[in-house]
């Protein structure tokens, strides 16, 4: 496997904020692409880190600065979108790629998912908000912010 990252400017946005792309959460900056001859490859790589991009930079352009994880899944036929930190490890919004025929139908789908997901935790549509998002994670019960057993 080769490790590359993403060029300065992504639809004309800043490559620093970028949202975290990809199946394995990295560094903002990188993704880790899978070479089309490996034994590891799919046929579905290359398309799944073209929907996970365009998918990753619609929610960034939506509600930039959250700290959002987003990858796509052609396998299972689905892009997966979670709110990290509020939500568990395996909690994620799940839209059919199905139905996202189109760039609209892609834009209108992750802007309607977001901004839901963003009311549910009581935080505000639109740009980042710090003393929000930690008043969240305050509401946020200690078992689901945590790894491994409650201590007794």
């Amino acid at each position: 496997m080769q490790a590359t990252k993403t060029p300065e400017r992504i639809a004309g946005v800043s490559a620093q904020s970028v949202p975290i792309l990809g199946k394995k959460a990295r560094h903002k900056l990188e993704r880790e692409l899978v070479d089309p001859d490996s034994p590891e490859a799919t046929p579905f790589d290359s398309a799944d880190e073209a929907l996970t991009h365009a998918a990753g930079v619609m929610v960034f352009s939506c509600y930039p600065d959250w700290p959002w994880r987003v990858y796509a899944d052609h396998a299972q036929g689905v892009v997966c979108i979670q709110l990290q930190f509020l939500m568990g490890e395996n909690d994620y919004i799940v839209i059919p790629i199905k139905l996202l025929t189109h760039e609209k139908a892609l834009y209108t789908h992750v802007m309607q998912q977001c901004g839901e997901l963003l009311e549910r935790f009581g935080l505000p549509r639109g740009p980042y908000n710090s003393d929000k998002f930690l008043e969240a994670l305050g509401r946020i019960p200690v078992h689901r912010r945590r790894k491994g057993m409650i201590p007794k």
